[in-house]
């Protein structure tokens, strides 16, 4: 009868692939996503909360979302639509 050792050596660190590494930043970032007739809606879970405070503000006796924190740039999207609607 033979035997055999073998020996392994581990290296103190390791690679990780980009695909790995998306797949790992994905997992962290999950997103809340629902639409209805007119409208749609997409955030990341972490800035969803019940303190007024929160980035997406879930008043849970009224059933309604505040949207906090949003861009110039949206801000400026959204003032131009209901200016050109008043006009």
């Amino acid at each position: 009868m033979f035997r055999v050792k073998f020996l392994i050596a581990i290296q103190p660190f390791f690679r990780v692939g980009k695909p790995a590494l998306r797949m790992e930043r994905a997992a962290t970032k999950t997103r809340i996503k629902g639409d209805a007739a007119n409208w749609s809606l997409q955030f990341e879970r972490g800035a969803l909360g019940k303190d007024p405070a929160a980035d997406v503000y879930y008043d849970e006796g009224r059933k309604n979302l505040t949207l906090s924190n949003l861009t110039a740039e949206l801000v400026g999207v959204i003032e131009k639509e209901l200016l050109a609607r008043v006009g």
